[in-house]
């Protein structure tokens, strides 16, 4: 992650610490959905992270490991809202994601939308708006229990 978001986000913690403003959550979509995992691990004090289809194995990219290799590092709740027909994202990697984080009893929930492809959030909300309704009650409600002060 840059230097200036990953300033830029904690400044945003701390001011809102500070101050009593509502908690900082990251979230991102395909490698912002990536970031957003990643950025679990940079002591932000983030109240958690929302990763939508963010690739979270393989081979590094952009300098940065996967999100799978480092889930001991995470410091705060993950959300991670995965389509079962993603043809970039096995359904295999999002389960050995889900038992990694298991395993460094990281506070999680990890989702498969049957039959959503990448992207089916915030490029084809209308052809899955099944899929896309259950995920943002998913979202509301990970704020709502991770959110208060």
């Amino acid at each position: 992650m840059a230097e200036s978001a990953v300033g830029s986000v904690g400044a945003a913690g701390r001011a809102g610490a500070e101050s009593g403003q509502p908690a900082i959550f990251v979230t991102g979509f395909c490698m912002g959905g990536r970031n957003a995992f990643l950025s679990a691990t940079l002591g932000l004090g983030l109240a958690g992270v929302i990763g939508f289809y963010g690739w979270p194995g393989g081979p590094a990219r952009n300098d940065t490991p996967s999100p799978t290799e480092i889930v001991a590092d995470f410091d705060c709740p993950v959300l991670g809202i995965f389509g079962g027909a993603d043809q970039g994202i096995p359904v295999a990697v999002v389960q050995d994601f889900r038992d990694a984080l298991q395993t460094a009893r990281v506070e999680s929930e990890i989702v498969v939308e049957p039959d959503a492809p990448h992207s089916f959030f915030d490029r084809k909300q209308a052809e899955f708006q099944a899929q896309s309704d259950d995920a943002w009650a998913r979202v509301r409600r990970f704020i709502d229990a991770h959110g208060a002060a």
